[in-house]
């Protein structure tokens, strides 16, 4: 059983030029879970079949990523590839979706991006949060940058800047951290 990486690259390398700019022209318009986000066009556009890999993984990790592919593939007629990925990934033609996301809006839009504002304006352990974040979701420089900020807002409005670039499973993570050292403000804004 290959892992999902590199049945991606299997797979994609099995289309023909003609078939992988289709792939990446369906891809664009792909319904996508809610909690998920589409890939940029800007980003799929160029991308070869290495980039693209990175791409679904990052965007949908690897469970999901199963999931997008599968419909992707059928949905050009691609059904003998489509076969074959599933039997690489070691699943069935029904793969899993993701867990339930508790922290995505019925609009799709996550606790992390809703409360934007609120966020900046409210959380005053930005420390601790940045403890949890740092090596797994903040690279050490995003880390330090960060941390050098003066006030809290400064520091929160530094780390939405970081925010911009992340997936689901980093703005989960932002999320835990939030639970667990700004339980009361969570619940607030959960509450509105």
């Amino acid at each position: 059983m290959a892992n999902v990486r590199d049945a991606l690259i299997a797979a994609l390398d099995d289309l023909e030029d003609a078939k992988f700019r289709e792939f990446k022209f369906k891809l664009k318009g792909f319904p996508v879970k809610s909690g998920y986000n589409r890939i940029p066009w800007g980003q799929l556009e160029r991308a070869d079949r290495l980039d693209l890999t990175d791409k679904l993984i990052s965007f949908y990790q690897e469970d999901y990523a199963q999931e997008v592919t599968l419909g992707v593939l059928r949905g050009i007629n691609m059904n003998n590839v489509a076969s074959d990925f599933a039997a690489a990934c070691g699943s069935s033609n029904q793969l899993p979706g993701p867990p339930a996301n508790a922290t995505a809006s019925r609009a799709g839009e996550h606790f992390i991006d809703r409360h934007r504002k609120s966020l900046i304006d409210r959380v005053t352990t930005v420390s601790p949060i940045l403890d949890e974040l740092h090596g797994d979701v903040l690279q050490p420089e995003q880390y330090d940058t960060i941390r050098s900020q003066r006030t809290s807002q400064e520091k929160m409005r530094s780390l939405y800047d970081c925010v911009r670039g992340w997936n689901v499973a980093c703005k989960d993570k932002f999320y835990a951290a939030l639970k667990k050292h700004e339980q009361h403000l969570v619940a607030d804004l959960e509450g509105n």
